[in-house]
């Protein structure tokens, strides 16, 4: 991934994240999500997230994500994201 795109001297690694299925649908990661940006101001954030995964997708598509590239690990198609605090 980070071959694909290093990111900024300063860039974090984030996630994964996991929300319990019973719990999900109630802003819990948008929550953390946001607390972690506190927690890291004016730092760049590198996610990636299973092209095919769209829970995660449609969810850090709420948090402001940008798309920045792709790449294939092991023939499995992955989407890098990134996002400023």
């Amino acid at each position: 991934m980070l071959q694909t795109y290093p990111g900024t001297k300063d860039a974090y690694l984030y996630g994964p994240i996991c929300v319990d299925e019973t719990m999900r649908g109630q802003g819990i990661a948008a929550e953390m999500f946001a607390k972690l940006k506190d927690f890291l101001p004016k730092r760049e954030g590198i996610l990636f997230i299973k092209a095919n995964n769209k829970a995660s997708l449609q969810a850090h598509q709420k948090m402001s994500v940008c798309k920045m590239a792709e790449f294939i690990y092991e023939g499995t198609e992955f989407l890098i994201f990134a996002y400023n605090s």
